[in-house]
């Protein structure tokens, strides 16, 4: 019951949403791919203990170097949430009219309110692997539009709650998205040695803006 959808059309959709807007999405998720090489590269070849280092690491150098891996790790963690928040508000302003720039992505973000969700459906979700790894997966399930329902204004309870119950009422619809895309997308990205998620990025999180409107029975631009 509910709002027609087809997963395949969300994909088409994004796909051509994207192709109309390549510029700032791709310098967004060409941003994210920089970063990750980045960390990859000092944290895995340029600290101590890395193939390059000929010597052997004092435990000084080690604990160090560790400090440097755990506080660049945090950097970038923040760095990357901070661009995927502005995915969205760029995929949200897609589905609104048709376009997007890379300025008006990084506005209209209720921060704290996005922060607020982010950490509590981290905890939601850490609780649930704990206990046995499916409930995580369970609740990341069901709150996968948490953050697309506090940036169109939304209190993050608020959110959690319409994410859990658009999931939960369209289980189906919202699976074979998310196995459709992962799926595909991750096959993509890894045989291509991440390059591809420049765009495999933004049409997920395009399809699943769109899919949260199409689910809720609301219009989307052309």
């Amino acid at each position: 019951m509910g709002a027609p959808y087809d997963a395949i059309e969300a994909i088409k959709y994004a796909w051509q949403k994207f192709t109309e807007n390549v510029a700032p999405f791709a310098i967004l998720a060409g941003i994210g791919l920089v970063l990750y090489y980045i960390y990859a590269v000092v944290t895995n070849l340029l600290l101590p203990g890395g193939p390059f280092d000929s010597g052997v690491p004092s435990g000084g150098e080690m604990a160090v170097a560790g400090l440097v891996r755990l506080l660049f790790g945090l950097v970038m963690t923040v760095a990357g949430w901070v661009l995927s928040v502005a995915m969205v508000r760029g995929a949200l302003d897609v589905v609104d009219t048709g376009r997007t720039d890379l300025g008006r992505m990084f506005t209209r973000i209720p921060w704290l309110q996005v922060l607020l969700a982010g950490i509590l459906v981290t905890l939601v979700v850490m609780v649930g692997t704990v206990l046995c790894i499916i409930p995580g997966i369970i609740a990341a399930f069901l709150l996968v539009f948490t953050q697309v329902g506090v940036l169109e204004g939304q209190e993050a309870i608020d959110a959690m709650r319409s994410s859990f119950e658009l999931a939960k009422t369209r289980v189906g619809d919202v699976l074979i998205y998310l196995l459709l895309t992962g799926v595909v997308g991750t096959v993509v990205v890894l045989c291509t040695c991440g390059l591809a998620s420049v765009v495999v990025g933004p049409v997920y999180t395009i399809g699943l803006v769109f899919t949260w409107r199409i689910l809720q029975g609301r219009t989307v631009a052309a």
